[in-house]
């Protein structure tokens, strides 16, 4: 049972799954959540769990304004905790810290140069491999040559822009001689890249979310695999079940500690199927869609980044349960009108049900997110510009 509270505290970014599920979690410990966006059409906006909604200015364009806005209202409200809820809020905030420190916005954000290492996917793998984390072969173009590269890299490999979000931008070559063009193709559309072995089909793909305090404190760390996704073929997870992996728990510790880390951050990683290793791909220094997985096995994310942001302390999160199942069915049934496995999924994708299941957005207690939800997506329907941009993901 959740903790009850007393006090106020801001989410931003209302339009992520994370939010919604950081909002549902607050609220359960009874605090006053409050929920902000650059848009009414935010899936937290219309949660029944959020106390008040506040417009912001987009952190994405314009990160100033959305600094300084940020700022003016926690002297309004005075909140007890502010949580960032995306990458681009963070850094917004990290990049404008001139704006609002005046305010003493009650926060737990990393060092702006620990964030900007973590969110840079090539540097990430450097720090990775420094601490001796499995990493798939790896090749960056910013310390040789790429004429040199490709001679000697292993094929298939995927260049992989060293910024991105939703795995936009990954695009597979299958030999040298196409190497150079589609480099040159991908970094003009998404900045720099760096180049990875492809790892084959066959292994699951896993998520490890960390909590770090001050003085490389762990605080929390939780493990869960992907199921189903879409696209189907790499994309956001539809179906993620909870786990422990104690070669995963040690990696993921060793990494968090290589980093200089404070407050969250999320790591995706893969099973090789040629040696069954874990390998990281990436760091997302921010809540993950998947969320609300976390808080249903019992690692309650929100409410120790609301003690940290609210004191500089929180209480470990020592245990939580596996096999636990959380579903964005709207996702899930994309799957299924996608994938040539909808019959012979494990679990079936007719379970609807159990006491070890629970929704990233559909609640019977709580239905207006999931009309937000349908809202945008005919919109998104409607608008091609909309349209490619939800779905220009996975691997090319």
């Amino acid at each position: 049972m959740a903790e009850h509270a007393h006090g106020k505290v801001l989410l931003t970014d209302a339009r992520a799954k994370s939010s919604l599920a950081a909002t549902r979690a607050l609220a359960a410990h009874g605090l006053e959540v409050h929920v902000a966006c650059d848009t009414r059409l935010a899936l937290a906006f219309w949660s029944r769990m959020a106390c008040r909604r506040h417009m912001l200015p987009s952190s994405r364009t314009d990160p100033r304004g959305f600094a300084r806005e940020l700022a003016a209202l926690h002297v309004r409200e005075r909140f007890d905790a502010v949580i960032p809820v995306s990458d681009y809020d963070i850094a917004a905030l990290l990049s404008n810290r001139d704006v609002w420190v005046g305010s003493r916005l009650p926060m737990a954000l990393p060092e702006r140069a620990a964030f900007e290492e973590a969110r840079d996917k090539s540097r990430m793998m450097r720090i990775a491999m420094r601490a001796g984390v499995p990493c798939p072969g790896t090749w960056f173009p910013d310390e040789e040559p790429l004429t040199s590269i490709r001679d000697r890299a292993l094929y298939p490999l995927v260049i992989k822009p060293n910024i991105s979000d939703g795995a936009r931008g990954i695009t597979l070559v299958e030999g040298p001689e196409h190497l150079v063009s589609e480099y040159e193709r991908i970094s003009a559309a998404y900045g720099p890249c760096h180049l990875q072995e492809w790892i084959p089909e066959g292994g699951s793909q896993i998520k490890a979310d960390v909590i770090v305090g001050r003085g490389a404190q762990l605080l929390a760390l939780f493990v869960c695999r992907k199921i189903r996704y879409f696209p189907v073929k790499g994309g956001s997870s539809t179906l993620i079940v909870s786990m422990r992996d104690e070669r995963i728990e040690a990696d993921i510790t060793r990494l968090a500690a290589a980093m200089d880390w404070y407050g969250f951050a999320d790591f995706d990683l893969i099973v090789d199927p040629r040696d069954g290793v874990a390998k990281l791909m990436e760091c997302n220094p921010r809540f993950p869609e998947s969320l609300a997985v976390n808080i249903f096995a019992g690692a309650d994310f929100p409410w120790a980044m609301f003690q940290l942001a609210r004191s500089g302390h929180a209480d470990p999160i020592r245990e939580y349960r596996a096999d636990r199942f959380a579903r964005f069915l709207v996702g899930d049934i994309m799957w299924f009108l996608h994938s040539p496995e909808r019959w012979s999924a494990k679990p079936s994708f007719f379970r609807f049900l159990g006491r070890n299941m629970t929704y990233y957005v559909e609640r019977l207690v709580d239905p207006g997110p999931i009309v937000c939800y349908l809202l945008e997506t005919v919109l998104t329907i409607m608008s091609p510009k909309r349209w490619r941009y939800r779905f220009a993901r996975g691997v090319r």
